[in-house]
C-alpha cells in the first residue's frame, strides 16, 4: 500500500500570507480572514498565559494534555480529545477508520486535508459538489453513499466558502444516513 499512497500524496498548500499579498499587490492594509487567522490578534487572557508559562518552555510540555482536558471536560461534562489543530484529528480519524478501498465523502470544494487523510490511508474520496450558492445538499451526499463509504465530512462553516449547514439539513442527513447505506447494500 505503501507506494500507492506515496503517489497520490500532494503537498499541503496554505494561503498567501499577508506579507507575500501585500507585495504581489503593492498595498499596505491587509485583512486576512483565512487560514483560522484572527484579524485581531492574541487574546491579551492567552498571552497573560503564555508568559506564566515562559519560565518552563525548556520542558516537554504535557503530551497527554490531562489539565486542559480535565477543565473542558468539567466545564462541558463530556470527554475530550485535544490535538494539534483539525489536520492532526483529520489524520487521527483517518488512521482509525479507513483502509485500502474504503471511501469518504466530501462536499466540494472543502477543506483540503480530508482529501490527504484518505489519500494516506489508500481510500477514494467522493466529491459531491455544492449547489451553485455554495450550500450542501443533503440528496447527493445520501445519493453517494456506498457500501464502501466509512466517512461523510461536513465542514461547517464550509473552508474555503464559508458557508454553513442549516440544522435542518444535518439532521435530515443524520436522520436518512442508515437508510442510504441499507438502500445500497440491499437490506431492508
Amino acid at each position: 500500500m505503501g507506494f500507492y499512497v506515496l503517489a497520490h500524496m500532494k503537498p499541503y498548500s496554505p494561503g498567501k500570507p499577508i506579507w507575500e499579498v501585500q507585495r504581489e499587490l503593492g498595498i499596505e492594509k491587509v485583512t486576512k480572514l483565512a487560514s483560522n487567522e484572527n484579524p485581531l490578534g492574541p487574546s491579551p487572557l492567552a498571552l497573560t498565559a503564555i508568559q506564566s508559562y515562559l519560565s518552563d518552555i525548556h520542558r516537554y510540555p504535557d503530551a497527554d494534555t490531562v489539565d486542559l482536558r480535565a477543565a473542558i471536560g468539567n466545564k462541558w461534562q463530556f470527554k475530550v480529545l485535544v490535538t494539534n489543530g483539525a489536520d492532526e484529528l483529520i489524520t487521527l480519524i483517518s488512521e482509525t477508520f479507513l483502509e485500502l478501498g474504503d471511501e469518504i465523502i466530501v462536499p466540494s470544494p472543502t477543506f483540503s486535508e480530508y482529501k490527504f487523510g484518505a489519500n494516506l490511508m489508500g481510500a477514494r474520496v467522493v466529491h459531491v459538489p455544492l449547489c451553485k450558492d455554495y450550500s450542501y445538499d443533503v440528496d447527493d451526499i445520501l445519493a453517494a453513499v456506498t457500501g464502501q463509504t466509512k466517512l461523510i465530512y461536513i465542514c461547517s462553516p464550509n473552508n474555503p466558502t464559508g458557508t454553513y449547514m442549516k440544522k435542518q439539513d444535518l439532521h435530515q442527513l443524520m436522520d436518512n444516513i442508515g437508510r442510504s447505506a441499507r438502500a445500497d447494500w440491499g437490506a431492508p
